[in-house]
């Protein structure tokens, strides 16, 4: 990979405050999330660590998960016919015969196709932070840098589009359809809260600073897993890329914040 020459500056200008795509929260860390890029980018120690070349693992798409059974399959059926066909074209004529049934029994739990849309999103949401955060925790420094590594591997790998296209179509789709928007804001708002609670049961941290950190690293994490496979639709070359310095810079960004990779006791 071609290192970048010269140091990284955030810009001086709050253009960043203007993106109504983020969440109110996310607008209050945006310059502690560039302060942190910054940190990254300037981190030469990082490209001297030895690479890593972990396995790329298969990334199923979200599963559902609702008391009612039904409501489960059409579900689950709606993630593999927007992943296929597009937001746009996932009709709910298509959705029923995915799921085997006749679409009129979702009306019975949801008032319209858009409820019920507007619903499935908090899994994918929760597919973000089972991948992102969760297995971290307690990761020793080389183990951190083999999954983030192959994390990263993952979201790039032709085994895994199908997870691509759907985060993209959603992503896209919030765009465009303000309920959507709403959901994914309030999902992502409801995981920022479960990044606190993790950060102040595993490392005692419950800080203002520290939570306007966790909320620049999620904020981030979630870049990430949006970039990288937009990134890898439109370009092969991506594939070519070594992980292993940005997995650095990063695990030495969050021990720089006091984000241990052991937990506290």
């Amino acid at each position: 990979m071609r290192v970048p020459q010269g140091s990284w500056e955030r810009p001086t200008e709050p253009q960043y405050r203007q993106r109504p795509s983020l969440a109110r929260t996310d607008q209050d860390s945006a310059e502690v999330l560039l302060d942190m890029l910054s940190e990254m980018f300037n981190n030469a120690s990082a490209l001297k660590v030895p690479s890593v070349k972990p396995k790329p693992y298969p990334i199923s798409l979200p599963r559902a998960e609702n008391n009612n059974g039904q409501v489960e399959q059409f579900s689950n059926a709606a993630f593999q016919v927007i992943a296929r066909t597009g937001f746009e074209k996932a009709s709910a004529n298509r959705i029923a015969r995915e799921a085997g049934k006749g679409f009129a029994g979702i009306y019975k739990e949801f008032g319209s196709k858009e409820d019920f849309m507007e619903d499935i999103t908090s899994s994918l949401v929760k597919q973000f932070v089972s991948l992102s955060i969760t297995p971290f925790v307690g990761a020793s420094k080389n183990k951190y840098l083999e999954m983030s590594v192959s994390n990263a591997k993952s979201l790039t790998c032709s085994e895994n589009r199908l997870m691509r296209y759907l985060r993209l179509e959603i992503i896209v789709a919030a765009r465009h359809h303000q309920r959507i928007k709403r959901s994914l804001k309030t999902n992502f708002e409801e995981s920022s809260k479960q990044l606190h609670m993790i950060i102040a049961k595993e490392f005692g941290m419950t800080s203002e600073r520290a939570i306007l950190d966790a909320d620049a690293l999620w904020v981030l994490l979630r870049v990430d897993g949006v970039g990288i496979p937009l990134i890898r639709s439109s370009s092969a070359y991506i594939d070519e890329i070594d992980w292993t310095p940005a997995s650095a810079a990063l695990y030495d960004l969050l021990k720089a914040r006091g984000f241990m990779a052991t937990k506290s006791k």
